[in-house]
């Protein structure tokens, strides 16, 4: 905020900064969640090739990974650059089927 105008362009400082505890977490690569309908999912790729669907709960966002809080589980091996291919596969499959 600095309304009382102490800190000035080109003063310097020595800071702490807290991270806090580490905790274990889920990353996935943040280009893997794509919103579909509003709900963000990632897909999860299964035997033959093939992917399905999963809807996750994003949290934290750590460089170019995202934290996901729900959805998916350690191990499961989710689309990253391909995603977005997989996702227009599924609206389209969806629009066939209407």
């Amino acid at each position: 905020d600095n309304t009382d105008r102490r800190l000035k362009p080109e003063m310097y400082a020595t800071v702490s900064v807290g991270l806090g505890e580490g905790a274990e977490a889920l990353l996935v690569p943040a280009g893997a969640i794509q919103d579909v309908d509003g709900v963000p999912m990632v897909f999860v790729q299964e035997s033959g090739g093939r992917f399905r669907a999963c809807a996750v709960r994003p949290g934290r966002r750590v460089g170019d990974w995202t934290e996901v809080t729900g959805g998916v589980r350690s191990g499961d091996q989710v689309a990253d650059r391909g995603s977005f291919l997989v996702k227009s596969e599924l609206l389209k499959s969806r629009m066939a089927e209407e």
